[in-house]
């Protein structure tokens, strides 16, 4: 009896530690797919050998291709590969972009456009709501 029962108690400790993991696998940022430009809206086609999860150490920090000066009003923004909403937050933040950091990841998970961030050069609007903002970053049409 008490070695059924401890075998449950693993087998269940191994499906949690497995689900664990793979709701890991889907968080972060994501490409589109070849031929798709980002306001098309989101439509993702994994290719042999892709990565779901990209860190966001690939991140070289290098300057962006764009000026860090203002064109109508917005500011250029670049979300690196594998950015989760807390790194995008801390970029937004930096930027001026957004006042408070904590308020805007609550939004992105509200919205549950949390693990929709599409990495990528923006031109995000000085002055957008957060709405907005996570309408651009996600591509979506919320």
């Amino acid at each position: 009896m008490i070695r059924t029962l401890k075998l449950i108690l693993l087998g269940l400790g191994v499906c949690l530690i497995m689900a664990s993991f793979l709701t890991g696998l889907f968080s972060g940022a994501v490409e589109p797919a070849e031929g798709k430009s980002f306001k098309d809206g989101p439509d993702f086609v994994l290719q042999e050998g892709d990565e779901l999860v990209k860190p966001v150490e690939d991140y070289t920090g290098e300057d962006s291709k764009y000026d860090k000066k203002t064109v109508d009003n917005s500011v250029p923004v670049a979300i690196p590969q594998g950015a989760m909403g807390s790194d995008v937050a801390d970029i937004l933040l930096d930027e001026g972009l957004i006042s408070d950091k904590e308020g805007f990841e609550t939004r992105l998970v509200e919205l549950e456009m949390d693990r929709n961030i599409v990495y990528g050069e923006y031109s995000i609007p000085k002055g957008g709501t957060l709405d907005e903002i996570i309408k651009i970053i996600t591509c979506s049409g919320i």
